[in-house]
């Protein structure tokens, strides 16, 4: 799992989580098409780990792309606990895996965009990056049920000015985290 925390700053776990608490006018609605409306104003231009607040919060995020092996077990302990989470999902996850991506989404956790084969994006043009932005989505969304809006995280954390603004131009806000347990490197 990745977490975002700060000492003095909110993770940025959903756009409902700004200092006023308020949704952000761009932020698309659950039952809008992934990527409806571009993103703008103060959350725009930014891969984000924190937002200005005085609440202490700390992020569960998961990402999800190579395998389902763990899913029921995070699940469980996440239910367990009552810990929140949000999953970023690719869509060769939710394709490959489709009954595990169906149980984070009916476990009611928070479903974000992760590509569709989680490729470094800052190598892509402009139309292959926005692809597999908006192609994730509609898999994710075909697959779950869940609109993954407003919710990105760039694969690798390799981002650049040009595919951020890609990534807003289609709706979401990009996603960063601040600590790695790397589990992504398997198990010894």
């Amino acid at each position: 799992p990745r977490t975002a925390t700060s000492s003095a700053s909110t993770p940025v776990t959903s756009p409902r989580d700004t200092p006023t608490g308020t949704v952000p006018s761009a932020a698309p609605s659950p039952s809008a098409s992934p990527g409806a409306r571009p993103l703008a104003g103060w959350l725009a231009g930014k891969d984000w780990t924190v937002i200005p607040t005085t609440r202490r919060v700390v992020a569960l995020t998961f990402d999800a792309g190579a395998n389902a092996d763990a899913v029921p077990s995070i699940l469980a302990t996440l239910q367990r606990e009552g810990v929140p989470a949000t999953f970023f999902l690719t869509g060769n996850f939710v394709r490959d895996f489709p009954a595990a991506a169906r149980s984070i989404a009916a476990a009611g956790f928070r479903i974000g965009d992760h590509t569709i084969s989680h490729p470094s994006l800052t190598q892509l043009s402009d139309a292959q990056v926005r692809q597999e932005i908006l192609g994730g989505a509609q898999q994710i969304a075909s697959v779950t049920g869940k609109n993954p809006a407003p919710l990105f995280r760039f694969p690798y954390g390799d981002a650049d000015a040009r595919t951020i603004a890609i990534a807003n131009q289609a709706g979401y806000v990009p996603v960063r985290w601040t600590v790695d347990t790397l589990g992504w490197e398997g198990t010894a």
